[in-house]
């Protein structure tokens, strides 16, 4: 008896729910029970989409990037940088002798083919780079180097398997060493004002442009480099002489300028005006450093339309948008290149992108949100955009034409967000994919919105 009148609330709780929600179209659902005036609809709106090639963005980064690398979807890359050293505030030991002076770069990632060989090639920087200045990736390199003196050069490849069991566990990365030419170690050793000031070292050396010229394979990405100076000194110690060998660093950090200059032929690749006649269905392309970023047009007359009016009469009560999120997949094209799908992406006005990169603090005063890629559905989503979207409802109905549009940038820092401190910047290691548009036939990209009329 007591299973049969649970079966039986268990179908008369069945035949409720049916009652109470009414199918509206294929992309909403309505739930309105007939005692109560509150409405709870569940909509979905394709979005307007497209792929716009990138000029330059900002160039501020937690790591530099360098190589050269060919791809018959996203073009030829070339990534290299600028960068000056921090002086330091000691003299040398009395009577010590210069022995060294080594450009050092340090990695432990790279990008590509591990055994591609690569050269790399040091210029002396003729300007002086500014302290939290305004650089952007298309920086011209010949602006502040001439390339009249070349340090040095070095053929590499990215896994060298040349380098010990013992150094490997040493430094725990992978490095190259370019030897610097004598003479600047000699001006750098004997040099007062170098050591005494972050001005004088940069009137003795300015810095550094590191490129390659050879390659196109590859790109490492560089945790640090160091201009390693070493020397040695004699000791005396309780009338026993000894020979102490010392190395001073001159880091190129965080309290000095890093610019990373991106260069670009996406000719060589497929650009948005071919992929409709290379593949079937509609995609649009994402990649960086500085390459293709989707733009995206939210439809907000047709969300006004049937948001307020055809679900609700504005005038019976307030608008509540519950949830808004954005609904982004990637398409699998057969790609079988180096580039890999972004990890984390931004959502951001296109008009506030520059203004928030330029603090790159998360939270930020500009509205935005965070995606991070889920590779089990291949899938971003977008979520917390409820309250910007009803705002846009209220404030600039029934006039949507100065809304602008919005964008996805790949960036580094999303996955460290904990709710306060955390630094987004753009990405400057290679990644790509191709996106699903607003009008995809398999899965088109997409704004789910819930909401209720209380």
């Amino acid at each position: 008896m007591k299973h049969f009148f649970q079966t039986v609330l268990a179908i008369l709780f069945i035949v409720f729910a049916l009652v109470a929600c009414d199918s509206e179209t294929d992309l909403g659902i309505q739930v309105k029970p007939s005692s109560d005036d509150m409405s709870v609809v569940c909509d979905s709106f394709h979005v307007t989409v497209s792929s716009v090639s990138v000029d330059s963005v900002f160039s501020v980064t937690d790591k530099l990037v360098l190589g050269l690398h060919d791809d018959p979807i996203f073009g030829s890359l070339q990534v290299d940088f600028l960068a000056e050293m921090r002086y330091v505030n000691s003299a040398f030991p009395d009577g010590a002798v210069a022995d060294s002076l080594t450009l050092v770069l340090y990695y432990k990632n790279f990008f590509g083919d591990s055994t591609a060989v690569q050269e790399l090639t040091v210029y002396q920087l003729t300007s002086p780079l500014v302290y939290n200045g305004d650089y952007y990736s298309n920086i011209d390199p010949t602006d502040y180097c001439d390339k009249s003196v070349v340090l040095g050069r070095k053929a590499y490849t990215p896994y060298d398997r040349t380098v010990s069991s013992s150094d490997a566990a040493k430094y725990g990365c992978n490095v190259i060493r370019v030897p610097m030419p004598e003479s600047l170690m000699q001006e750098l050793f004997n040099s007062t004002q170098a050591q005494q000031s972050q001005q004088g070292f940069l009137d003795l050396f300015p810095g550094v442009y590191v490129t390659n010229q050879y390659g196109g394979r590859c790109v490492i990405a560089v945790d640090s480099v160091n201009l390693e100076l070493d020397y040695h000194y004699n000791y005396t110690y309780e009338g026993d002489e000894k020979v102490v060998q010392g190395v001073r660093l001159y880091a190129a950090n965080r309290e000095a300028t890093q610019v990373v200059h991106v260069g670009h032929d996406e000719t060589a690749g497929v650009t948005p005006e071919m992929l409709q006649t290379v593949y079937a269905d509609s995609v649009v392309l994402i990649s960086s450093p500085a390459g293709y970023f989707p733009m995206i047009e939210f439809p907000f007359d047709r969300i006004y339309q049937r948001v307020c009016l055809d679900h609700f009469d504005r005038t019976g009560g307030d608008l509540n948008i519950n949830h808004a999120s954005l609904v982004v997949e990637v398409a699998d094209l057969g790609y079988d290149g180096d580039y890999e799908v972004p990890q984390q992406l931004m959502l951001i006005e296109e008009e506030n992108l520059d203004a928030f990169f330029h603090q790159s603090s998360y939270p930020s005063a500009y509205p935005n949100v965070l995606g991070i890629y889920s590779s089990s559905d291949k899938t971003y989503t977008f979520n917390n955009m409820g309250s910007y979207i009803e705002s846009v409802l209220e404030k600039a109905a029934p006039d949507f034409s100065q809304i602008g549009r919005f964008v996805l940038v790949p960036v580094t820092g999303a996955s460290d967000v904990l709710g306060s401190g955390c630094v987004i910047r753009h990405a400057y290691t290679p990644s790509g994919a191709f996106f699903r548009s607003g009008t995809n036939r398999v899965s088109p990209m997409r704004l789910i919105v819930t909401f209720t009329n209380l």
